[in-house]
């Protein structure tokens, strides 16, 4: 037998598990179908080796097989031969990778119909054409997502239209070519801008080179040009002029007004880029101090999650559980950020909901000033994320400092400034951040109130000290005690 650790087939065949472990029940049946497709596959052992291998995969026991298992159900008595092996799992990679390819080709109907325009085409075949151009046009206008691809497709569809007629000597033919440059510059246009807009978000959060080819002369084209009939231009188009002049606050209005409109002509992941970008806009007013954008970010939040934007594959990341509830907590929208926390919980991961929900729901709670409870569930929270820990423990030193829980407070932020100097995965900021964080929380506790000059030093620091997480709550016990 070979040894444990040579057997799993796991460690055997790496990319071979890994794609199987990823597919559905529902789309490893379709890929046995594939497989078991004289048109795609001609060689029976790799489909014994898939339909042996499925089942492992749909009730969660992969991990039960191994090389030796595999080969004598395929080969009975014969010998094990390791190259043998191998390259069969190689294959049924390559086979599962065009199964893969294949599925994506088939999502999009207008991808058969235009290569099947262009072999009509090529065969002369013009009597069908007609009818399966037209249906090509029909699924085009039946479609509401109307992004980049969209218009690619109906590139395609002019195109081969173009070539059909030059084909029959028709004059129609220049009017079509107009229609499918129209279409193309619409594709270039929303990809390009997009691009550009992710490159201009990286460059103000990161040390992004890189230059933007004819963005200025992309930008004066828009000017001039109207593209009404295409959402995606006018948006990624106001997006880029936010970006680039965020003093001028009516390009996030105009965002805002455009994607209230529009977000339902465009795929699901498109849509919640393009609110990304509106958000994060918000978080930089609100850095410079604008705190009416914490309302508007907020209202963002609030129509993504009534229009099911906020998840992914109907799974919502804690942390965007987490910063919605902060920013509702923040306006102190109590009622909205307790709904959220419940009926969002539900759409968590199984292995973080209960930590993200103990954790936000410990948030409220101390919002509403019941301190005692915000202590007990944060408590309970197991510290798998390090920023959840980092954010459990500058809640735990607020809860103490508004009880007066002077030596509870003193201990925790002992062991506070320990994680910061000991956990490496903290970055440098964030280490800045808390470590001020805990510099001024207990100062103002320590602080005699009736000493104006020190409470005056104190709030002057404060003021010209850039980085230092939790600011707005210092802020207010600053000047609650007179600062």
């Amino acid at each position: 037998m070979l040894p444990l650790y040579e057997n799993n087939f796991y460690m055997l065949g790496t990319r071979l598990f890994i794609y199987l472990e990823s597919l559905k029940p529902t789309e490893l049946n379709r890929l046995v179908k594939f497989t078991a497709s004289p048109v795609f596959n001609t060689d029976d052992t790799l489909i014994r080796l898939l339909i042996f291998v499925v089942p492992f995969f749909k009730n969660g026991t992969a991990g039960q097989l191994t090389k030796e298992n595999i080969w004598k159900h395929l080969n009975g008595r014969k010998h094990y031969n390791d190259l043998e092996f191998r390259r069969l799992c190689s294959d049924l990679v390559l086979k599962i990778e065009s199964f893969l390819a294949f599925e994506q080709y088939k999502r999009n109907p207008l991808n058969e119909m235009n290569y099947l325009m262009r072999a009509l085409n090529e065969k002369k075949l013009h009597e069908p054409f007609a009818g399966v151009n037209k249906y090509s046009r029909k699924l085009l206008q039946d479609n509401k997502i109307h992004d980049a691809d969209y218009y690619f497709d109906g590139f395609r569809v002019e195109t081969e239209f173009a070539a059909y007629l030059e084909s029959q000597n028709e004059r129609s033919a220049e009017k079509n070519l107009f229609e499918a440059m129209h279409a193309l510059d619409s594709f270039y246009l929303i990809t390009k801008l997009r691009t550009c807009a992710a490159i201009l978000h990286y460059k103000s959060v990161t040390k992004f080179e890189g230059e933007l080819a004819i963005l200025p002369e992309l930008l004066q084209h828009l000017e001039k040009h109207d593209y009404a009939t295409s959402p995606a231009i006018g948006i990624y188009h106001r997006i880029i002029l936010m970006l680039l002049n965020p003093e001028d606050e009516t390009h996030f209005e105009h965002l805002n007004s455009l994607l209230a409109k529009s977000y339902t002509h465009f795929a699901k992941n498109m849509s919640r880029d393009m609110y990304a970008f509106a958000l994060n806009y918000c978080v930089r007013m609100i850095n410079r101090g604008k705190s009416e954008y914490l309302n508007k970010a907020l209202n963002i939040y609030k129509d993504m999650a009534a229009t099911d934007l906020l998840t992914s594959n109907g799974i919502l990341s804690q942390f965007d559980y987490k910063n919605v509830v902060t920013t509702a907590l923040r306006v102190k929208d109590f009622l909205f950020a307790e709904k959220f926390i419940y009926d969002h919980k539900p759409k968590l991961k199984d292995e973080e909901r209960d930590n993200a929900f103990t954790f936000n729901l410990a948030r409220l709670h101390f919002y509403r000033k019941d301190y005692k409870q915000s202590m007990r569930l944060l408590q309970t929270v197991e510290y798998s994320d390090m920023f959840y820990q980092l954010d459990a423990k500058t809640t735990l030193i607020k809860c103490y400092y508004e009880l007066g829980e002077y030596a509870l407070l003193m201990s925790l932020k002992d062991s506070f400034v320990k994680l910061l100097r000991r956990k490496k995965t903290i970055s440098e900021q964030h280490r800045v951040n808390y470590s001020n964080f805990i510099r001024f929380s207990t100062k103002l506790f320590r602080l005699d109130t009736r000493d104006k000059k020190k409470l005056a030093d104190l709030k002057k620091q404060f003021e010209i000290t850039a980085h230092v997480a939790d600011k707005t709550w210092l802020g207010e016990k600053i000047a609650e005690l007179g600062g």
